[in-house]
């Protein structure tokens, strides 16, 4: 009976626990008034490293995708303590994952092993130029967050 309890106890336990990886997707027209893709990002695990991949999706026709070579980011993390970091980053054409005529999908890994500065839930920004979206036709902006 005792075994039982405790098989049935840890089972509980890891039932409990939170899950290893999350996904967001913020759609264009759900930008903040800063025109940014924002998301709120779980990194309070002091014992995980994390690494963190973005999707972007394009409606933009096979014509206007030719002269696509790279799609420049620049990303804002705030911590929770609100300092802000802030990259320039930039996903190339050989990133592209899923294509059709219409309809275009970059993904790349961002980071993987990121130990924060701070532990707690940050705020990650991602920009795109306006120009871009619009050229683009960019639909929305995804990011995975996975506990490594």
């Amino acid at each position: 009976m005792r075994r039982a309890f405790l098989i049935l106890s840890l089972i509980m336990l890891a039932s409990c626990s939170r899950p290893v990886s999350d996904e967001m997707f913020v759609r264009t027209g759900e930008r903040d008034i800063h025109g940014r893709y924002s998301f709120v990002v779980d990194m309070s695990d002091s014992l995980s490293r994390y690494g963190i991949g973005i999707v972007v999706m394009m409606d933009s026709d096979d014509r206007t995708f030719r002269d696509f070579s790279a799609l420049p980011l620049t990303i804002d993390w705030v911590s929770p303590d609100k300092e802000v970091y802030s990259e320039t980053v930039s996903i190339g054409r050989k990133y592209l994952r899923d294509s059709s005529y219409y309809t275009k999908t970059l993904e790349a890994a961002y980071r993987k092993g990121l130990v924060p500065v701070r532990y707690g839930n940050w705020r990650l920004r991602v920009n795109i130029p306006e120009t871009i979206v619009e050229k683009y036709n960019v639909t929305g902006v995804g990011i995975s967050l996975e506990r490594e």
